[in-house]
């Protein structure tokens, strides 16, 4: 069998291996990303989000467990609070990790991905 028909069968071999492999890694994993563009919206019930909406039309929705600032109003008599409006369209860099839920926040199952906050930089 000549060399490059070898590395063809080898590759055609490999695939399912390589993408069993990418699958494991990544759903045990923290994929981080990060998002610049203008607050849109947040609050909550249990628990606090800011939602940041790129120029190229993508809103991103991230929970803050830690990284919650003084962005949200005073609960109102249903205990929801709401982004303020002084907020309101101000310019941000989110950056931020998915992971599986694993039961930090109300709502999702526990190995649902969920965006989670880990740093908010307001910018000019």
């Amino acid at each position: 069998m000549p060399h490059h028909q070898f590395l063809e069968a080898a590759a055609i071999t490999m695939k399912p291996f390589t993408l069993l492999f990418f699958i494991a890694f990544f759903s045990s994993s923290a994929l981080a990303a990060t998002v610049s563009g203008s607050l849109v919206g947040g609050g909550g019930i249990d628990d606090m989000y800011l939602q940041v909406k790129a120029k190229s039309g993508k809103t991103v929705t991230a929970y803050c467990l830690t990284k919650c600032g003084p962005w949200f109003s005073a609960p109102d008599e249903h205990e929801v609070v709401q982004l303020k409006k002084a907020f309101q369209g101000k310019k941000v860099l989110l950056k931020y990790v998915t992971e599986p839920n694993r039961e930090r926040i109300a709502g999702p199952e526990f190995n649902e991905p969920v965006n989670f906050i880990s740093d908010v930089q307001f910018v000019q």
